[in-house]
């Protein structure tokens, strides 16, 4: 099961138990445990909300690092949260229009995105 279905699953369960922490609270008479609820709830809705939208990323051209002849920009999983099985389109702003390029491409086992050029760009990433 990859990683971003993961993370939705997670988020649908801690929307669950909020919910239902929320109406025991409720019925208590049991302020804090309203709140605890209503956390929770919103906690995994936030986690739902990133996890279903495709990562994006805007970068310029001092964000690449050289690396021998090429220049190379990497996201971890940790922050793209769409584990390792991506697809990822990388686009160059023109005038403020950004037209896909091709670049070179690897996925580490990690889920680490990693893109090179020859040389740096303005643009952004997009992975789903």
């Amino acid at each position: 099961m990859e990683v971003q279905r993961i993370y939705q699953i997670v988020a649908l369960l801690i929307i669950i138990v909020g919910t239902i922490i929320a109406a025991l609270g409720g019925l208590w008479l049991n302020k804090p445990l309203v709140s605890l609820g209503l956390i929770l709830t919103m906690v995994g809705a936030a986690l739902q909300y990133i996890t279903s939208k495709p990562f994006v990323r805007v970068f310029r051209e001092r964000d690449w690092v050289q690396i021998g002849g090429d220049y190379s920009i990497s996201i971890p999983a940790a922050l793209h949260f769409r584990g390792t099985n991506v697809s990822a389109t990388i686009y160059e702003e023109n005038d403020g229009t950004f037209e896909a390029v091709g670049c070179g491409e690897t996925i580490d086992d990690k889920g680490c995105f990693t893109a090179k050029a020859s040389k740096p760009f303005r643009g952004k990433i997009v992975i789903r």
